[in-house]
């Protein structure tokens, strides 16, 4: 007599594809949109119960259990994977980006990565009004400095090697941070939206998102748009503010590159982000280790 299937499979099972239907159904309701970030944890869930029934010989149920890790696994795929011929060409533009923790009053450690790294343009995210009036060595180099009017979780503090304008954006509630230099040659904005963990603030951040549309087609200066998006790039919002903007993600051939949590053993996100516009050609992207953030900074290098 075949032995019956324990209730525990049929359970996990049950809540995998209904964990599936509200990553489809993510681009109609801000709840179920929270699900659709989790993508590279139901592909290893959804491989390790694959072979556990395959091990097993239960064949039907191995076959759902891939069929999930396929759906989760196309989306996912074009971030795990990385250039076989890596850019050797050197970036004429360099963009040094971190959410630094608002409560987080250590400005050296930052400090330390500007002046190991040298870019072109920095951007710090959730800047308390420290980083307006913190005197480093480092900022000798980076003459041309702003911080928006509103500072903490919202702030945004950023600095540049060459001189130029600093101008605050409307974006939704918030606003983003833009540097053009002198020369007009191009243009960077920093940007934090809104954490969707609840309705309003969700609303808010696709607010912002819708914003950033405006903005990124406003002009035909080459555009870096960085920062802390709270969003993968698995979100369908995400997905909308590329196709709407016609910039590419410029993690894409650069890896996986998780950001968030930093220091966590086990739970890793990738939600900031570079944006950049058709002008540029994406040279290097990079994750940065922290000790004093739950965020790793990233460092973009275009060229023209």
């Amino acid at each position: 007599m075949k032995a019956k299937t324990p209730l525990w499979p049929r359970l996990l099972l049950a809540a995998a594809f209904l964990i599936q239907s509200f990553v489809a159904l993510g681009s109609i309701y801000w709840f179920f949109e929270l699900f659709t970030h989790y993508a590279p944890y139901y592909v290893l869930i959804a491989f390790v119960f694959a072979g556990y029934h395959l091990f097993k010989k239960q064949w039907l149920w191995s076959l759902c259990w891939t069929c999930l890790l396929v759906v989760n696994l196309i989306p996912l795929w074009p971030y795990l994977a990385t250039s076989a011929t890596p850019n050797e060409q050197d970036p004429d533009l360099t963009v040094l980006a971190q959410n630094v923790y608002y409560l987080n009053t250590d400005t050296s450690e930052f400090y330390n990565q500007v002046s190991t790294l040298q870019p072109d343009v920095f951007v710090v995210h959730e800047a308390n009004a420290i980083w307006g009036t913190t005197e480093s060595e480092v900022l000798r180099d980076y003459p041309s400095t702003a911080i928006t009017e509103k500072t903490g979780i919202h702030g945004i503090f950023m600095g540049s090697r060459v001189p130029g304008t600093f101008t605050e954006i409307p974006l939704g509630n918030q606003v983003g941070l833009e540097f053009i230099p002198e020369d007009g040659s191009y243009r960077v904005l920093g940007v934090h939206p809104e954490a969707p963990l609840i309705s309003t603030w969700a609303a808010d951040r696709n607010e912002q998102f819708a914003d950033l549309v405006a903005y990124a087609n406003s002009s035909d200066l080459p555009t870096v748009i960085i920062g802390d998006f709270n969003c993968t790039p698995w979100s369908p919002y995400f997905k909308t503010l590329l196709q709407n903007t016609g910039f590419t993600d410029a993690r894409l051939g650069f890896g996986f590159k998780s950001t968030w949590r930093a220091n966590s053993l086990l739970f890793w996100l990738p939600i900031d982000h570079a944006l950049v516009s058709s002008d540029w050609d994406v040279v290097t992207f990079e994750a940065l280790n922290t000790e004093n953030s739950d965020h790793k900074a990233i460092i973009v290098g275009v060229s023209f």
